[in-house]
């Protein structure tokens, strides 16, 4: 499992999202993911889990939308399952 961060002020409220990437199968792949997904501005923390295929994101409340995440992950080329993805 890939476990990336950057730093960011930890009093400010976060959220989670957990996104189902069917695609997702080796760390290469998921440090790819967690490489775009840090670049956005808000994104606190990534989680990538290459044997579940799921990838949690953490990201400080109100600065962007889960939509925003998933855009960015089919732009680095893998589908996202929204029937999985918690919205």
């Amino acid at each position: 499992m890939a476990s990336e961060s950057t730093s960011w002020d930890e009093t400010l409220p976060m959220e989670t999202a957990t996104i189902s990437i069917p695609s997702l199968r080796e760390e290469r792949q998921a440090l790819d993911l967690s490489t775009a997904l840090l670049s956005i501005n808000g994104v606190g923390r990534i989680d990538a889990d290459p044997q579940s295929h799921l990838l949690t994101v953490e990201y400080v409340a109100g600065s962007l939308t889960k939509d925003v995440l998933r855009e960015t992950i089919r732009n680095v080329g893998y589908p996202v399952d929204d029937t999985r993805a918690d919205t």
